[in-house]
């Protein structure tokens, strides 16, 4: 059995769109050489340590690119995001309600900074699919280890950002009207298959909930009802179409993507936006509410 047919496809990658992944890819190959055909220490220490070079500056490569991504989509997201809310901003006088604010906006921040690199991520590994060699292994397949390991980092990062922004979300509504505690509108929205029904109880559930906290301080509606449905449905969709559909979903190109990650965005925005505007009610309410 040949045990390196799964790195073969390294130099097609390189040719292609895989030119930061190879040498890492490259060096593992190298390795699995050693082990497998028992090549002795002295024959390939020169190759071996040329290899580990290679991966060392496709590592210290994959990592500029990554900040300078990060950096470019974050100024992007921040500067739309003030720029939405800075009307509200000098009506923020309290200090706790300031610095609700700030922990708000930190994680609001975070995840679309997060779902934004992950869905330029989506679209770079879908424009570079191709088909498989002779063992039929694609070149995704062949930097799958790699693969495996962003999509856990990533993973993890987008649950991390995802419950903090939820749980902040809700910490705003009082408790006598909110459907749910903020750590359980989080949780349960990891369960799979139940949180999509769940994410309209905790996100369209949340805008309803914001709407009647924004009454009690004789405020008008400050969530689209309509919008925060749209966005659920789209969700589910997403998930239900790309699940049980993957061809279909595939063909559609870089619409779902773009489709959940600016609704999503433009969603969240306005929820922030919305419980910024409670702050400011809770900490100066009109006159004749009832706090």
């Amino acid at each position: 059995m040949d045990y390196l047919y799964f790195f073969e496809t390294t130099d097609q990658i390189e040719a292609n769109r895989g030119r930061v992944l190879a040498p890492v890819l490259r060096f593992l190959r190298t390795v699995l050489q050693l082990l497998v055909k028992g090549a002795s220490r002295s024959d390939n220490a020169g190759e071996v340590v040329f290899a580990i070079f290679e991966f060392l500056i496709g590592l210290v490569i994959i990592a500029v690119i990554f900040a300078v991504v990060v950096a470019v989509v974050g100024a992007i997201v921040i500067a739309i995001s003030k720029a939405s809310e800075e009307h509200l901003l000098p009506s923020l006088t309290s200090s706790h309600a300031i610095g609700e604010h700030k922990k708000i906006n930190f994680w609001l921040h975070f995840y679309l900074i997060v779902i934004w690199c992950l869905g330029i991520l989506a679209l770079f590994a879908g424009t570079g699919e191709a088909g498989g060699n002779e063992h039929g292994v694609g070149e995704s397949e062949g930097g799958g280890f790699f693969g495996f390991l962003i999509i856990i980092a990533a993973l993890v990062t987008w649950l991390t950002a995802f419950y903090h922004v939820t749980v902040r979300f809700w910490k705003i509504i009082p408790p006598d009207i909110a459907r749910c505690t903020p750590e359980k509108a989080a949780w349960f929205s990891f369960i799979p298959l139940f949180n999509l029904y769940w994410w309209f109880i905790a996100f369209r559930g949340l805008a309803e909930d914001i709407n009647k906290t924004a009454s009690r301080y004789g405020n008008p509606a400050l969530i689209s009802m309509d919008f925060a449905t749209t966005v659920c449905v789209v969700w589910v969709c997403d998930v239900g179409i790309s699940t049980i559909l993957p061809e279909l979903y595939e063909s559609m190109g870089i619409i779902p993507v773009l489709a959940i990650v600016g609704l999503t965005t433009a969603f969240f925005i306005q929820l922030r936006n919305a419980v910024t505007t409670l702050l400011i009610l809770k900490t100066n309410p009109p006159t004749g509410s009832t706090p």
